[in-house]
């Protein structure tokens, strides 16, 4: 599909992003993808960008500058854990513009929720990232001190295929 007038772009950069199964990593692999498509624009077209991490943020609002768009994305890191897709896809949609019709592209490794996916702004391009389909991680870790020790508890989330052993070391 075109590209809107106005494009959000909606970066995941959520822990899995980190993964190397694309060089270097997953965020760079959407990183590259998101420049490539920005040359997609329609002619006077304008776009804007929404980092999905732990607190979601814009990065860029509404702009036709290239380079600008390029230095933004720069700024993009993973953060730990998972990302609040809501809270992104909430924000990408408030930067509506009555001057240009508006897009949504999402680049991301996948792995939302079905509920996460019900809250995608209508008629998003998902641009999916990385190569592997065993993606798993540690999602939250909690320590408290108990004694005199400490007690740790771990989520880890195996959003892969199939079933894996492995173990972790803390």
């Amino acid at each position: 599909a075109a590209l809107s007038e106005h494009t959000v772009f909606i970066i995941d950069a959520s822990g899995s992003m980190a993964a190397t199964d694309s060089t270097p990593d997953r965020l760079q692999s959407a990183v590259d993808r998101a420049l490539a498509l920005r040359e997609e624009l329609p002619s006077g077209g304008i776009a804007s960008i929404v980092v999905a991490g732990d607190r979601p943020r814009v990065v860029l609002t509404a702009s036709d500058d290239a380079e600008a768009f390029a230095r933004a994305l720069r700024t993009v890191e993973t953060t730990p854990g998972r990302a609040d897709f809501a809270g992104a896809f909430s924000l990408a949609q408030s930067l509506d513009t009555a001057s240009a019709d508006i897009g949504f592209v999402f680049v991301s490794d996948g792995g939302l929720t079905n509920a996460e996916e019900q809250l995608l702004p209508p008629a998003t391009r998902y641009e999916r990232v990385g190569s592997r389909d065993d993606n798993r991680g540690i999602l939250t870790m909690d320590v408290e001190p108990r004694g005199s020790g400490l007690h740790v508890r771990v989520t880890i989330r195996n959003v892969g295929a199939t079933e894996v052993t492995q173990t972790v070391r803390i």
